[in-house]
């Protein structure tokens, strides 16, 4: 660890959290670590990790907070709870926060953490396990120019680079698109396999031959998600309540935005109707248009 460089504390050791604390260590970087969840702390604490007993013991030790949580309810613990950040930091300390959050929720924490003195980052993540792991993150900044500026040394320990948005609310606005653009695909993708099918269409080729072919049906979504769509597998990786926590984030988003947005409206729909039991996401998109139905089944079918 180089003397000179911030301690980094990082609240939620989860795929991308645990990565980013891992990416930090290597980087010459003290990181004090959190996470509910033992396991985690233990992979953590195998990196190099100093996993604190609890939330207070990273806000106390670290210069640079990091929060990097799925859960709507831990966010709003940690954040806003009677110990949380926004009550214990110390004014002037640098927080970030990194989870997937609406726009609306993302702009009434950087009210708060400015209120109490906090130079606090709007940072929202690019990236899956694998890339928290090889340090190549990518984030979406907002929210006060100085505070991402003072933060850099985060962002460049455990990402491949960042890009500054504009105002509170900004970061969070891209990233719900992003992952707006990723889920309609896995939709198109989940049709497409089900049209495929249907015409005797052997899927493992069809996904074979749309990567080999590297067109317009290739994407990176295709790559990480439409072998295992095709096969229904067991072994896809995924929780279907983040679809629906992200989708919900983008139904909000479009209701406070003037327009129609056709496209964008009926894949919240479609992913409402396919996640009913918190499925796999893109599986049960898979399993869903697989059905052929028209309108989404009635609460009675548990076929």
């Amino acid at each position: 660890m180089v003397a000179d460089k911030p301690t980094i504390g990082i609240v939620g050791l989860g795929m991308i959290g645990g990565g980013m604390a891992g990416s930090a260590v290597r980087a010459g970087h003290r990181v004090v670590g959190y996470d509910i969840a033992e396991a985690a702390c233990e992979r953590a604490r195998a990196q190099g990790v100093e996993a604190a007993a609890d939330l207070h013991g990273v806000v106390a030790e670290a210069d640079i907070i990091v929060v990097s949580l799925a859960s709507p309810g831990a966010l709003q613990a940690t954040w806003q709870g009677a110990d949380g950040i926004l009550q214990t930091a110390e004014p002037g300390k640098i927080t970030i926060e990194t989870s997937t959050v609406a726009p609306a929720y993302a702009g009434e924490v950087t009210a708060a953490a400015t209120a109490r003195g906090l130079r606090h980052v709007e940072a929202s993540v690019v990236g899956i396990g694998k890339d928290a792991d090889a340090g190549a993150l990518y984030y979406y900044t907002s929210g006060d120019h100085a505070a991402v500026a003072a933060a850099v040394p985060f962002f460049a320990a455990t990402g491949r680079g960042h890009a500054y948005l504009g105002p509170s609310g900004a970061a969070a606005i891209a990233k719900v698109l992003n992952n707006a653009i990723g889920y309609t695909t896995v939709v198109a993708i989940a049709e497409a396999l089900a049209v495929a099918k249907r015409h005797g269409i052997d899927l493992d080729q069809f996904v074979r031959v749309v990567r080999e072919g590297r067109g317009a049906g290739d994407s990176v979504v295709f790559q990480r998600h439409a072998e295992a769509m095709a096969n229904y597998s067991a072994q896809e990786k995924g929780d279907g309540t983040i679809y629906l926590k992200d989708t919900a984030a983008l139904a909000d988003l479009l209701a406070a935005t003037d327009g129609r947005y056709d496209i964008l409206e009926d894949m919240i729909a479609k992913y409402r109707a396919a996640l009913t039991d918190g499925g796999k996401g893109p599986i049960e998109m898979a399993r869903y248009a697989d059905r052929g139905e028209r309108e989404p089944p009635s609460d009675d079918d548990d076929a």
